[in-house]
This record gives C-alpha cells, sequence and structure tokens, in this order.
C-alpha cells in the first residue's frame, strides 16, 4: 500500500501526492446548513474531472457570476483505488464511513430532529435523488 504523504491541498479539497480525490462544499438554507462530499473511489476520476469542469463551462456561458466556480483540473484529479494502490468499492466506502461514524457516534451527542425538521431532511433528500437521477439520465444518453 502506497504512503499517505501529505494529504490536505486546501481549505476544502483532499488530496495525496498533489492528486485530488475528495472535496468538501457547504451550503446554508435557510436556518440550516448542508455539507457534501465528493468522495473519488474507483473509476475514471480523469473523464468524470473533464466532465464536471465541461459541466461549469457549458453551465457559466462565458459570463460573470455570482459565484466562483472552481477551476477543474483532469490531471490533477484520482481516486482513492489509484492512490492507495488496494481495490476499493462505493460499498466497501460505505461500509467503513458507516462503521467509523457508529464507532464516533457514542462521542457526539447529536439532539434527535423534531418533527419539522425531519419534514425539510427528507423534503431535500428527495430534490437530491431526482437531480441525481436526471444528471444519471444525462449521462447514460437517455
Amino acid at each position: 500500500m502506497k504512503s499517505l504523504g501529505h494529504i490536505a491541498r486546501g481549505d476544502y479539497d483532499l488530496s495525496i501526492g498533489g492528486k485530488k480525490f475528495a472535496g468538501i462544499s457547504q451550503r446554508r438554507i435557510k436556518h440550516a446548513a448542508a455539507i457534501q462530499i465528493y468522495l473519488d473511489v474507483s473509476g475514471n476520476s480523469q473523464a468524470r474531472a473533464a466532465a464536471v469542469r465541461d459541466f461549469y463551462h457549458v453551465s457559466v456561458h462565458g459570463e460573470v457570476t455570482k459565484f466562483a466556480y472552481p477551476d477543474v483540473l483532469p490531471e490533477k484529479m484520482a481516486s482513492l483505488s489509484e492512490l492507495l494502490d488496494i481495490d476499493l468499492s462505493v460499498e466497501d466506502m460505505k461500509k467503513r464511513v458507516l462503521t467509523t461514524l457508529q464507532s464516533l457516534s457514542s462521542e457526539i451527542i447529536t439532539p434527535p430532529f423534531s418533527e419539522k425538521e425531519m419534514h425539510v431532511f427528507q423534503t431535500r433528500m428527495g430534490q437530491m435523488k431526482k437531480r441525481n437521477e436526471k444528471i444519471m439520465a444525462l449521462l447514460s444518453g437517455e
């Protein structure tokens, strides 16, 4: 297995040897925050990064925008499978993350969601799933 070397590349990115494998974003939604992570487990990182770069380029249409979109450099991307020289799957990563969170959960005291908070969470989760379905349909050429 390869050494982890230098991991942190920026405030919201994680990289090993200058190759990004994860990034975190935060969004404020009314009185809440949404935290998301991009985690490249396996597969063709450069092709995925090129698709994201092209998406930003097409979306902006060369216009000045309210938000600064990141520069996506496909040659600077890699999966954890590549970087650590081990076979990983998304299912394996899910299990690893769940196991880690469960082991930490006794240390983290989280009040239960109110009925209203749970409703908002479920609504947002549904919206995210619909967006992902549309993206997957576009990528598969449907």
